[in-house]
């Protein structure tokens, strides 16, 4: 397994090398060091001319603040959150009160939610608990729905839990019409129905309507 190096490895590196060999110069060569000590006495004497010495000061001030700033961000972050609110269930209380008790902080960026898929999984869960009239209440109160195959197959399975067996039937050969190449798909729907229609309503009618519609799907598959 490769282990990662520091990004501050090369860095500090090549200045420890650079600093060893300017050692080693003024150590070695007489001249280099009388350069040396003399570049330091002008280099000193202009940076301490006033207002020069003053504006030295800021400038390395800010350097190292912006040093440290950068380190810490690199470390901890930027600093910025992200504030979910959701909508007040009360009118008893101002809406900018309520908002603010009811926010939540987020560090990290949210995801995107899909508003349509989150009520679809609400009545998936009211159908999966039997509960059919409250599905189709849910169901209709988020109308309209997006016209997709699966706003279509959720629009089946509510209707027929209701026991709008018509509507429910007309809405799955219409969908049929418009998406021939997702018989299975639809047939399967049919075939859940029935399964609900079994288990939470007790309607062997009904539900033999639903299974024999999703024979005659498959049987229209075969044949195509």
């Amino acid at each position: 397994m490769t282990q990662r190096v520091s990004p501050f490895f090369w860095p500090s590196f090549w200045s420890s090398l650079t600093l060893m060999g300017v050692t080693l110069l003024l150590y070695e060569n007489s001249e280099a060091r009388e350069v040396a000590w003399d570049s330091f006495k002008i280099i000193f004497a202009v940076v301490t001319t006033p207002f020069i010495l003053e504006t030295t000061c800021i400038i390395i001030g800010i350097c190292v603040v912006m040093g440290i700033r950068h380190f810490q961000e690199k470390k901890e972050g930027d600093g910025w959150v992200y504030l979910a609110t959701q909508e007040p269930d009360t009118n008893d209380l101002p809406r900018a009160l309520t908002e603010r008790l009811q926010s939540t902080v987020l560090t990290d960026k949210p995801e995107a939610t899909d508003e349509a898929h989150s009520q679809r999984s609400v009545i998936e869960g009211y159908l999966e608990l039997g509960m059919g009239a409250q599905a189709l209440s849910e169901f209709q109160a988020n109308a309209p729905w997006p016209e997709s195959l699966a706003s279509t197959l959720l629009t089946i399975r509510v209707l027929s839990a209701s026991l709008d067996t018509d509507s429910a039937l007309t809405t799955l050969r219409e969908a049929i019409k418009k998406h021939p190449t997702e018989k299975p798909t639809l047939a399967q729907t049919a075939i859940e129905s029935g399964q609900w229609l079994t288990k939470h309503q007790q309607a062997p009618e009904l539900a033999s309507l639903w299974f024999k519609e999703a024979a005659a799907l498959h049987s229209s598959q075969s044949a195509a």
